[in-house]
């Protein structure tokens, strides 16, 4: 607005639009410039207890203007220094019409190579097995069944994926590895009788494959449509 213009306003809007300026500017400041620092000192200070593994956080970036959030290079180590988990950027994107659709909305969650490894000792015991028991403690069981929370994600996204699974119970431990991993899901809801259509695929180093393609509904649970599983050598397993 020029100058001139804005003086032939009222006194009272004028005054309103300087502190909606500034309301805007210290909010914009606060977002891109105060938040992400206090998020990534937050992760790197709490994770550690609830997933009972070493945490690392490359970044975290926000963006208020279009409510996302970045975190790249999230990594859980265990205490040996062995890797258990981590991605190279996960990316949320919130919608304000969450307040008028009455459910958690998001535009797009994305996360770019994410890792991870699962773990069967000899004792039989799965190496995630302690964050559960953590969840346990923390949370006591009611007899009152949890209700799912109305959830809108419109674009749901993994790529290049990689888990590694090793079973240690054998005598000559067995270990596969799947990558890549790509899962695409769109208009995903919670919302009751309500299908989902998706895309999940993913190879292993022997030359396997997975492909699964169709609809999925949360309540109920269901999923209906192809799957193709090829190079399997039931042999081996």
């Amino acid at each position: 607005m020029k100058p001139e213009l804005l003086n032939q306003l009222p006194l009272r809007v004028r005054r309103a639009l300087k502190w909606c300026a500034c309301a805007f500017v210290l909010y914009s400041l606060l977002g891109f410039f105060v938040l992400p620092p206090i998020i990534q000192s937050q992760m790197v200070r709490r994770l550690p207890a609830i997933t009972k593994r070493q945490t690392s956080v490359q970044q975290v970036k926000v963006n208020p203007w279009t409510l996302s959030l970045t975190v790249r290079g999230l990594s859980l180590t265990e205490p040996d220094g062995r890797p258990f988990a981590s991605w190279d950027e996960l990316y949320v994107n919130f919608q304000t019409s969450s307040l008028f659709r009455w459910a958690w909305t998001f535009k797009e969650i994305r996360i770019v190579k994410p890792f991870g490894e699962v773990i069967l000792s000899k004792g039989g015991r799965l190496n995630f097995a302690n964050m559960l028991e953590a969840q346990a403690n923390t949370f006591p069981s009611s007899s009152r069944p949890a209700s799912i929370p109305r959830v809108n994600i419109f674009r749901l996204e993994i790529t290049n994926g990689f888990v590694a699974l090793e079973d240690r119970t054998r005598r000559s431990v067995f270990r596969t590895e799947y990558r890549p991993i790509n899962f695409d899901l769109t208009e995903f809801t919670t919302h009751l009788n309500s299908d989902t259509p998706y895309l999940f695929r993913a190879e292993s180093d022997t030359g396997r494959s997975i492909a699964w393609a169709g609809d999925l509904s949360i309540q109920p649970l269901r999923s209906s449509g192809h799957l193709e599983v090829t190079g399997v050598k039931l042999s081996r397993y």
